[in-house]
This record gives structure tokens, sequence and C-alpha cells, in this order.
């Protein structure tokens, strides 16, 4: 990764080994799937914990419906048919949605199956025809391939590592909880900030997943690289999410478990 422009290069390695916005779109899906599976108890438990306050408010008269509200929620947390199907829908949204973040209509194909594809031009009499577009090395922050994350954007590092040291769910999985942690320590140490960017972070976590995973000695070079930056990305992405929230809110999706089912699902 370079040195003067680690995102940039991150990027372009990205494109040059998913094949297309299409399988980007797919993998993001899976990769959706995947982690509503693993996390459906902590996600079952963040709908409770949210919906409590609206069932409460909307029947101030009827004490019973909190009990309802609870045992509808863990009717649905042992469903298994909507363990599979709710992840399976979701996977579906994420899909879509990043078919249509990459979708550019004056492109050939729409752009969907390769990153840079070439522009469609309709003349008078209604032909085709294509113009090799120029390729960038650097990474345009603005481009529709990118997910919506501000790489610049600073992020406290005491209410970062707070996340994994004062989560009670972590409690018990201390790999986690200090591979969580390790990360952003590296980023804040190595870039002598207490307030490392997401950049920083996203760096840090592509570094030491590439490490963990080297040193199992399982998989492929590329593959390998390949996991790492998808992980770091969703690390990041979730890291932004969380501490972005009011406290409350925040605190609220710790103490449900959904925090701690979701960062395990990436760091496991």
């Amino acid at each position: 990764m370079s040195t003067d422009n680690p995102i940039a290069s991150s990027w372009s390695w990205y494109k040059q080994h998913i094949p297309s916005p299409l399988a980007s779109a797919l993998l993001l899906g899976g990769l959706t799937y995947g982690a509503g599976r693993l996390a459906w108890g902590p996600v079952v438990e963040t709908v409770r914990a949210l919906g409590r306050p609206f069932v409460r408010k909307g029947n101030a008269k009827n004490t019973a419906a909190l009990s309802e509200w609870d045992e509808s929620m863990d009717e649905l947390k042992n469903n298994s048919r909507a363990k599979n199907r709710v992840p399976l829908m979701a996977g579906a949204v994420m899909i879509a949605a990043g078919l249509m973040a990459t979708y550019r209509p004056r492109e050939r194909h729409y752009g969907l199956l390769d990153w840079d594809a070439p522009m469609v031009h309709i003349t008078n009499d209604r032909h085709l025809y294509y113009k090799p577009q120029t390729k960038t090395a650097a990474l345009n922050l603005t481009s529709p391939y990118t997910a919506p994350i501000d790489w610049n954007k600073p992020i406290n590092q005491r209410m970062a590592t707070g996340l994994f040291n004062n989560d009670p769910h972590l409690s018990d999985d201390p790999y986690v909880r200090n591979f969580g942690t390790s990360i952003i320590n590296n980023a804040a140490i190595s870039n002598h900030t207490r307030t490392p960017t997401l950049g920083n972070i996203f760096d840090s976590a592509v570094d030491k997943i590439n490490k963990k995973l080297s040193f199992g000695g399982m998989l492929g070079t590329a593959t390998q690289a390949v996991l790492a930056n998808g992980a770091s990305r969703l690390f990041a992405s979730a890291l932004d999410t969380m501490v972005g929230l009011s406290p409350g809110v925040r605190q609220g999706i710790v103490d449900a478990g959904t925090w701690a089912g979701t960062i395990t699902s990436i760091l496991n």
C-alpha cells in the first residue's frame, strides 16, 4: 500500500481484484447475509430495545403490551425461517443498493460489468459507438463507486476503544476485544494523535488482518488481500456508525449485544 496515498492505493487494488461493480455488489450482499445470520440474536435484541419505547407510548393503558412485544420478539429470535429470510432480504437490498450506486447509464452495460467501462454515445441515426475513458490513479472520493465513508473524519481514540473495553458482551471474548482495540491504538500511535482518521484506522485494520490471515497460511495472497480489505472497510464503517450515534442510542445498541455480534462477525 502506498505510503503517500494509502486509501487511493487500496481502492486501486480493490478494483484490480474485484472484477466489476456487479461483483462488488454481490460481495456486499453476501457479507450482509452472513453477518445477519451470525448476529441474528443481537439484531432481534436491538429491535426489541428500540421498539419498547414506542410500544410503551402507544399503549399507555395496556400494561400487557410490553409483555406481548417481548413474547413476539422471543418468537422471532427462535424462528429459524426468519433467521434465514430476513438476512437474505437484507442481502438482496444491499445488492440492489450497490448496483444503484454504480449504475452509470452513459456507459456500456450501464457500467456494471467494468469499473472503467467505455462511454456510450448515441448519434442521430441511433447507432452506438464507444469511446474509452481515461483511467486515473488517484481515488476520487466523490465517486459513486465508493461507500459513503469520510476517510478524513477524526475518531476519538478513547471513545472508540471504549466500545470494546466497556462492552459486557465482549468480556468473554478477549480475542475480539483486544484485536479491535489494537487496530485503533495502532492507528493512533502510528500517526501520533489521539484522534486518528477513519483512513488511518482502515490502514491499521488492513495491516493487522493481513498479518492474521498470513499467520494461518491457508489462503493465497490475492484472496487474503481481498478479505483483509473487505473486513477492514466493514470495520471502519461499523465504527463510523457507532461513534456518530447519540450516547443513549449507542449504549442501547451495546447493551443489546448488536455491536459485539457485528464486530465479532467482522474480526473473527
